[in-house]
């Protein structure tokens, strides 16, 4: 069901993010990662980079695509007499900061006007409007996988609407730039940034629930003018490998913690072998 982000990331349940970092690494480096808090001050301290820009308007298209508004989190920072933004380092822009609402973040202009754009050109796709409309958003999913415990979140979860074409289903919303989105998920970012796994752990951890879910969608917004909106399956194949890789990584977990958590990639690695090229090379 249902509960606040901060809840659920409080669990100690495996994530995607987890098994991502294990497919990446090791069990010892992806338990290490999920169990280190940021240092606050360094934080404050932190320039906002482009990753975190990203991250922030990532946030912002999810949060009006679920509430169709941006007031109750949101508030355009103040501009001077020409329209433009003041320094964040003036006065007056940090007297705004600290009269902000509690959970309520400043943002410009330009990424007022982007996601509202995005919200409109989402409502009015054939496909991306019925997941905002009908879509149930951010629901918590908890449960036992291969004796281990998991959770997955999904973006819109679809899994209450009648079996037809394309439905039960679960959704994730990915933002990008221009024309990212076509020239990376389709070629490789399925694949290489692990996208994968976070497909085959909200299925299975859904399947697990008893809710019927087979098919598994993209819905990809770009962020800059003219806001397109694409909506993109993930085929059965790409579905079925997904959940196998899934599998071994939980496998891989479980079977790190039975060895009782060894400070390395796990015991009996594989050897060293010598590859085709250098028996060509040398032969």
């Amino acid at each position: 069901g249902e509960m606040p982000m901060e809840d659920y990331h409080s669990t100690d349940a495996l994530n995607s993010t987890t098994i991502r970092n294990i497919a990446d690494s090791s069990c010892e480096s992806a338990n290490h990662d999920r169990n280190v808090k940021p240092d606050e001050e360094e934080e404050k301290k932190k320039k906002q980079t482009a990753s975190e820009i990203a991250r922030f308007e990532g946030t912002l298209v999810h949060h009006i695509f679920e509430t169709k508004e941006t007031d109750s989190k949101y508030q355009i920072a103040p501009v001077d007499s020409k329209g433009n933004h003041i320094s964040k380092n003036s006065n007056e822009y940090k007297d705004f900061v600290k009269e902000l609402p509690e959970g309520v973040s400043p943002l410009t202009k330009v990424q007022h006007k982007m996601a509202h754009g995005c919200l409109e050109n989402a409502l009015i796709h054939e496909e991306s409007k019925k997941f905002l409309q009908h879509g149930m958003f951010e629901r918590s999913y908890f449960c036992e996988l291969q004796d281990v415990e998991v959770k997955a979140r999904p973006d819109i979860d679809m899994t209450h609407i009648a079996t037809s074409n394309n439905f039960p289903c679960l959704v994730d919303i990915k933002t990008r730039g221009k024309g990212r989105a076509k020239r990376d998920v389709w070629n490789y970012e399925f694949w290489t940034s692990h996208m994968y796994l976070q497909c085959g752990l909200q299925i299975m951890t859904a399947r697990k629930l008893g809710l019927e879910v087979d098919n598994y969608f993209y819905l990809l917004v770009e962020k800059v003018p003219p806001y397109q909106i694409n909506v993109v399956p993930v085929d059965a194949e790409s579905i079925h490998w997904s959940i196998r890789a899934t599998q071994k990584l939980i496998d891989t977990w479980k079977l790190w913690l039975e060895n009782g958590s060894p400070k390395s990639y796990g015991l009996k690695q594989s050897p060293v072998t010598t590859p085709e090229w250098i028996k060509t090379k040398y032969a």
